[in-house]
């Protein structure tokens, strides 16, 4: 396991002589493709009034650990994006929030390992 790695001493003692001997522990990981936690349902459709709120989530594990883009029709979704000003959009590791909908909201919006 990863956490193992460390540093071990060894010490070996007679008398009043003491010999130690350190020994460097790295414990690798191997490379684990990315794939999709808790996805049962791999197409959703979710119905919200306008003004409300709305996370949409795509857990994912693999090592090293992956990042997950998000698409909206066809484009991609990100921070960088110009919104109007009272859209409020929380992006996380595995989710994105989006806040005081908008029928402008509507669409297909598709995460990406």
């Amino acid at each position: 396991m990863e956490e193992d790695s460390g540093v071990y001493v060894c010490q070996a003692s007679s008398n009043d002589v003491v010999t130690e001997v350190n020994v460097t522990l790295i414990v690798l990981v191997p490379d684990v493709s990315p794939y999709f936690t808790n996805f049962s349902q791999p197409n959703v459709t979710i119905q919200r009034t306008t003004s409300s709120s709305v996370t949409l989530r795509c857990p994912a594990k693999g090592h090293p650990t992956p990042s997950i883009k998000w698409i909206k029709d066809g484009i991609q979704f990100d921070q960088n994006m110009t919104k109007p000003p009272d859209t409020k959009v929380d992006f996380g590791r595995w989710s994105i929030t989006l806040k005081n909908l908008k029928v402008t909201d509507s669409g297909n919006y598709t995460c990406i390992l």
